[in-house]
């Protein structure tokens, strides 16, 4: 199976998955709940290029994985994984769109006014997308739990990894959570942000879904290893990516408004450089932007001043740098013995890895 007709699997499944709560449904009264339920969590599904399961399926590929319904089940997991992570970072955030529409929170909130119900709409906006994120999580590991039975056994050493990756995810989330909350004047800022990159985006987003993969095939240590070498630093050059464009994007192409990780108050690498580089009422005002919502005449004051800083040009060197790391990881796995044993279909595997590789560095559509 090619990478678009993969992702189409994948995202065709989970289109089917919020049917499977009528299952729950024990009594006619629960009817319309069930549907509420499931249609705001269709919602939350919609969209997305399904990055992490196609990483899982190059490394699956790359370690001679064959079995299709594994690795489709596999996928699935991680993007309700993705989308429980979502939705509770949109509530963290009180952020109110998430791909262009309404977040999950935001779309209980208008479900809740539009039927005029008792107590406040907001309140029940936050209850509702925290229980939707926890049966996402749950769905997740119940998803998993499939693939390793139709594995039939040779991929349960991907469990583990599976597991660490929802642990770190929770851990980086708060590590993002703390840092919002400490004085902007604490040392070594650039350096905390690198550990939330780490912990909350890099790993969950790129080296365990490839890891988690490989394993699924029966990997051993040393191909999973050099997996997780080039995931690792091409997870860390795509988040960047993407905090670049929290700054400069496009609002009709990435669903937020410009500048939203400064509305948001978010404490990134590029927050960091722009501080080290500005001085005065500059950083006063960038400063004052932290945490509210911004006029497009202050996003667009931002933009320029992360240009003339030279903010922008030094996160792209870093940027650059994980890239560099991540292709010449990617070439020492053209030699690796375990990868080489796996023949044809390796091979096969290490193009797909290629492909969304020049992806998540913009180097393809």
């Amino acid at each position: 199976m090619n990478l678009a007709d993969f992702r189409a699997a994948v995202s065709t499944r989970l289109a089917h998955w919020p049917d499977t709560l009528l299952d729950l449904v024990e009594d006619p009264s629960e009817n319309a709940a069930c549907a509420e339920l499931a249609d705001v969590l269709s919602a939350a599904l919609e969209g997305g290029k399904r990055t992490r399961a196609a990483l899982a399926y190059a490394g699956y590929a790359a370690a001679g994985g064959s079995r299709l319904e594994a690795i489709v089940d596999t996928g699935c997991a991680l993007e309700l994984f993705q989308a429980s992570a979502l939705v509770h970072d949109d509530i963290i955030d009180n952020s109110p769109l998430r791909r262009g529409k309404p977040a999950t929170h935001a779309a209980f909130r208008t479900l809740h006014a539009s039927n005029c119900w008792l107590r406040d709409c907001g309140e029940f906006g936050r209850a509702g997308a925290i229980v939707a994120g926890d049966l996402l999580l749950a769905a997740a590991s119940e998803r998993f739990e499939k693939a390793l039975a139709a594995e039939q056994g040779a991929g349960f050493g991907a469990l583990p990894l599976f597991n660490r990756m929802m642990v770190e995810v929770a851990y980086g989330q708060y590590l993002d959570v703390r840092e919002e909350n400490l004085p902007l004047e604490t040392a070594e800022p650039i350096g905390r942000a690198l550990a939330i990159v780490r912990h909350k985006s890099a790993r969950y987003s790129v080296e365990l879904p490839l890891a988690i993969g490989a394993r699924l095939a029966g990997a051993g240590a040393g191909l999973v290893a050099s997996l997780r070498r080039l995931g690792f630093a091409l997870g860390v050059a795509f988040q960047l990516r993407d905090d670049d464009l929290a700054i400069f994007g496009d609002p009709a192409l990435t669903g937020k408004p410009a500048c939203g990780d400064i509305a948001e108050g978010k404490r990134t690498v590029f927050l960091a450089l722009m501080r080290e580089r500005i001085l005065g009422p500059e950083l006063a005002f960038l400063d004052d932007c932290l945490g509210r919502p911004l006029s497009g005449s202050e996003a667009s004051r931002i933009q320029r001043m992360a240009e003339k800083c030279g903010a922008r040009e030094a996160h792209e060197a870093i940027i650059a740098d994980y890239e560099k790391q991540a292709d010449n990881a990617f070439a020492a796995l053209s030699t690796d013995s375990e990868a080489g044993r796996a023949g044809a279909a390796c091979r096969n595997g290490l193009d797909l890895l290629r492909t969304i590789m020049d992806e998540l560095a913009g180097r393809v559509s």
